[in-house]
């Protein structure tokens, strides 16, 4: 386990011993049964990937296997992206949506709004009203409709003359109690979340000269008189946080946000970087069907990964398996040797030569995380003895952290390229 000073790092499926954390063996609370840990005898592991905020204290459990680099409050920024990327997808487990979006039993309104709060004081800065100001002799604007109600005209040439106007001047009202709660909150929420900013932080914690329910009226109140749409999102977002915190001082306070199906979400990573096009290509995909007079259906056949790269057809299957320890088993192989060699069949019937997508050939495999420093580790191919129509499954392995940095960040990646070299070498030894 490592520690940066508000951050406890844990691994996915990983035994540790109870006494290191005893605060998730409370009595009363729900852990276990809600499976976000296992305990045996007197070690426990986590079998979710994600974020515990307990009270103040933040927990970050790891992909099984995940290698930390030399800043690990960089790889808890990293992961936290990707959750909150994936959080966002439409096809969510049920169990998914409870510990990533939350419900009545698994909350995260606190360290959801306290993300999105420092995203915006990042970029924004603190929420300020100006106070206006009306005096004489002073730099500003004149105010001539206070100055023809307050003040005396000389004549000049009979017309009227203001020697001394009000002017008007307009400066930020540093006390304003809007500003003074958006402080407030925003020193707390970067006295717990420093590690996103490499444990820096230019902001230190005050206290709440309201109460919190006070501080919400007052918030709520603002919202009903602010049009400014980024006002209105932060205003909304403080009451989501304060509401959050509500009744916390008199209680134990846990909040989630976690996948208990870290495969689902590597998935979607390796979907990123190899930029699926399954939804362009199902069409190629044939799908077992039901042949009787008392049953029909179809039984879906779905390929995880789908694309097409130079005249070539891509069939992968974004596996999570620490390969050192665990290899795909008789199940994982047949399927993925089924969907080529279906697919394969079905494009030669669909298709004339004049219609033919015009793939050159079909590569079939597995993708796998890897620790390594390399990008892409070619780890071997799986071969049906003396049934050379099925070909060779071969199995890849890619660089967690930066597979998760790309899907994270939105940025463009360079793994399509990678695999076709690798297929490539492979043609040629």
């Amino acid at each position: 386990m490592s520690n940066t000073p508000e951050l406890l790092v844990f691994h996915e499926n990983k035994s540790y011993p109870m006494k290191l954390f005893k605060e998730l063996f409370l009595e009363n609370n729900s852990y276990e049964a809600s499976g976000i840990i296992k305990s045996f005898g007197n070690s426990f592991c986590f079998k979710v990937v994600g974020f515990l905020l307990l009270d103040d204290k933040i927990i970050a459990i790891f992909p099984k296997g995940f290698a930390f680099s030399d800043y690990v409050s960089d790889d808890a920024a990293m992961l936290l992206k990707v959750l909150f990327r994936y959080r966002n997808s439409r096809n969510l487990e049920p169990e998914e949506i409870q510990m990533l979006r939350g419900d009545n039993v698994f909350k995260n309104g606190r360290l959801v709004s306290a993300i999105a709060l420092l995203e915006d004081y990042q970029k924004n800065g603190y929420l300020t009203r100006n106070q206006v100001n009306r005096t004489h002799n002073v730099h500003g604007f004149p105010d001539w409709n206070r100055t023809v109600k307050t003040c005396t005209p000389l004549l000049s040439h009979r017309r009227p003359v203001y020697v001394d106007p009000v002017i008007r001047s307009s400066q930020t009202d540093t006390s304003n109690i809007i500003t003074q709660i958006h402080k407030v909150v925003i020193g707390e929420c970067l006295s717990i979340f420093s590690w996103l900013f490499g444990n820096s932080t230019d902001s230190t914690p005050s206290t709440m000269l309201l109460s919190q329910q006070e501080a919400i009226s007052m918030l709520e109140i603002e919202l009903q008189n602010t049009f400014v749409q980024r006002e209105v999102e932060v205003i909304k977002l403080l009451i989501q946080y304060l509401s959050a915190k509500t009744g916390a001082a008199d209680s134990y306070t846990v909040e989630l946000l976690a996948t208990p199906f870290f495969h689902n979400t590597w998935e979607a990573i390796c979907g990123y970087v190899f930029e699926n096009q399954y939804a362009i290509l199902k069409g190629i995909v044939p799908h077992p069907q039901w042949k009787n007079a008392k049953v029909e259906g179809n039984i879906a056949q779905r390929p995880d990964i789908l694309y097409n790269h130079n005249s070539k057809l891509y069939i992968l299957d974004a596996k999570y398996y620490d390969y050192k320890k665990n290899l795909p088993g008789w199940h994982d192989v047949v399927k993925q040797l089924f969907y080529k060699f279906t697919i394969e069949k079905s494009i030669n019937s669909q298709f004339t030569n004049h219609e033919s997508p015009h793939y050159n050939s079909i590569v079939n495999a597995f993708v796998l995380p890897e620790n390594s420093d390399d990008d892409m580790v070619h780890l071997g191919d799986i071969h049906v003895e003396n049934v050379d129509e099925l070909g060779d499954l071969h199995v890849f392995s890619i660089n967690t952290r930066n597979a998760m940095h790309l899907y994270a960040n939105k940025k463009k990646s360079d793994y399509r390229n990678l695999m076709e070299q690798n297929i490539y070498s492979i043609s040629l030894s």
